[in-house]
């Protein structure tokens, strides 16, 4: 009787174009999108027919009325070290968030990113509490979906939205483009973060922006779901959305016994070096954001390595402070030859404190690329133990920078943990303080094609030393192949031990193999 219940509400769903039944049950509307949405891999997003809404154009709005209406209520115009409310400053309201002399056209024309006012947050948690880590998502709501089942199913999620206590949830941006559900995901992240405002942290990506959402297929899928103006109205309050969130998390730790929290940066990209977090982390525990100021460092401080020219497309390129946190990748190679991606290192600047800096011309010359050394001492200078990270979000789940490798790997194939049973990091964990400094996520299974989704739950109990990572993640077997394009992942059982699942591939009806669900 349940299941025919469940048939006639998922029709019901289909003609509204909304989830209405299921707003306040993750599984039940997981089961309901995985059943009605086929999963795709990456793909060019414009060729793709995905013209049927999940979610009703009204309630997406109301979300994010929902939404904007609570962070006014935030009591940011009261801290000392902001000077002036980041939503209020120099009479920018919230009013001038919403873009409303576009809401007929999605392309956007004479508004940029440089309406931004951004910022950093500071949050301190009690030792003991349990984070919970995903990475990129880019539209893809199977992927995000999955691990929410799997949160309900661990106790880490009530099957309500709601966090069990001690829980919180760190989202580390790129949630749109790419992928074919961008709007789905936004809305699952705005029903999480209206159910526990205060333990849903999200950070902002090089994608929560107007030009690349313009670029990369986030306003190409609102236009294929819905009217131009619709369409546009939705975008707007996106914007909103996303200008409203930091581009890094300072998280701190306070373990008892010792004076000053544990911080480490939780962020998009990775370093930023022009902008130095100590006096935010040693000011009053009221004290929580910070304006990053938006300096231009001009052309003069870039320099050539090794006697190579700059090349053409990175001349004249000027690093905007804070686009580290939204840019920066990371590498594990000690040294590098005069190639296209490898020509320059920024000059000594006095905000530096002398370190020269290895620009990332793989992205454009935006953000830069340290490699392990940098790294350490950049966090050192900062009093950070780790840095939490996505954006370089290809092939798996949890990723680990390497000596000598240009990439990141996957954590089993670092050195470290090559001998270890897969199955340990979601038993056991792994130690935090071993671990290399910077951990790299991505939950953009579905969109970009990943064999592994997943997300990792960082356990502060104890000192410092004790901490544990856990990774839950599932080896999508078939996920390059013929089972993801059209077919959805249908979830038999999950172990309660490791997390891992166990699921079918099923493509129009019929299962289409079966796959590993080794964690």
């Amino acid at each position: 009787m349940q299941s025919i219940r469940l048939f006639y509400a998922f029709l019901l769903t289909i003609a509204l174009g909304g989830a209405t039944a299921f707003a306040d049950s993750i599984t039940a509307l997981a089961d309901a999108f995985f059943k009605g949405y086929p999963e795709y891999a990456m793909r060019d997003i414009r060729r793709m027919a995905f013209d049927r809404p999940f979610i009703t154009a009204d309630e997406h709005k109301e979300m994010f009325d929902r939404y904007l209406e609570k962070m006014m209520d935030q009591p940011f115009a009261d801290q000392s070290k902001q000077r002036s409310a980041w939503l209020r400053h120099d009479g920018f309201g919230l009013q001038d968030l919403l873009i409303t002399d576009a809401e007929s056209r999605l392309v956007l024309n004479g508004i940029d990113d440089a309406q931004t006012i951004p910022f950093v947050e500071k949050k301190v948690i009690p030792a003991g509490s349990k984070v919970l880590v995903l990475g990129d998502l880019h539209g893809s709501a199977h992927s995000l979906l999955r691990s929410l089942v799997r949160m309900v199913k661990q106790g880490h999620l009530r099957d309500d939205f709601t966090l069990a206590p001690d829980r919180y949830l760190l989202v580390l941006g790129d949630i749109t483009d790419r992928g074919c559900y961008g709007i789905e995901v936004v809305y699952l992240l705005l029903k999480l973060k209206l159910a526990n405002f205060d333990r849903v942290w999200l950070v902002r990506g090089n994608h929560e922006g107007v030009l690349i959402t313009q670029q990369y297929g986030f306003a190409v899928e609102l236009g294929r779901k819905w009217p131009a103006r619709t369409a546009g109205r939705i975008y707007n309050a996106f914007i909103a959305f996303c200008r409203t969130l930091p581009l890094a998390i300072f998280l701190g730790v306070q373990v008892p016994g010792v004076e000053k929290p544990i911080f480490m940066q939780c962020c998009h990209g990775g370093v930023e070096p022009f902008y130095d977090p100590n006096e935010l982390l040693c000011a009053d525990a009221k004290v929580s954001f910070e304006r990053v100021e938006r300096e231009e460092i001009p052309a003069s401080f870039l320099a050539t390595r090794h006697g190579a020219s700059i090349t053409k497309s990175s001349r004249g390129r000027k690093h905007i402070v804070g686009d580290g946190f939204q840019w920066s990748d990371v590498t594990g190679m000690a040294a590098w030859g005069a190639t296209r991606r490898e020509l320059f290192r920024g000059l000594a600047h006095p905000k530096t404190k002398g370190v020269q800096w290895l620009l990332n011309d793989a992205r454009g010359a935006i953000g830069f690329r340290p490699n392990l050394e940098e790294l350490d001492a950049y966090l050192a200078e900062r009093s950070l133990v780790k840095m939490l990270r996505g954006h370089q979000d290809d092939r798996c789940c949890v990723k680990l920078t390497e000596a000598g490798v240009h990439d990141p790997v996957d954590w089993h194939d670092h050195t470290l943990y090559r001998e270890t049973v897969r199955d340990r990091a979601a038993t056991e964990g792994l130690l935090f303080k071993d671990m290399p400094a910077c951990i790299t996520m991505s939950t953009a299974a579905e969109a970009r094609g990943n064999s592994y989704d997943g997300y990792a739950l960082l356990d502060t109990t104890g000192a410092y030393h004790e901490w544990r990572y856990f990774i839950y993640e599932s080896h999508l077997v078939g996920a390059h192949a013929m089972y993801r394009d059209g077919g959805y992942v249908k979830i038999n059982s999950m172990d309660d031990t490791t997390g891992a699942l166990d699921f079918t591939w099923v493509r129009d009806g019929t299962q289409a193999g079966v796959a590993d669900a080794t964690a």
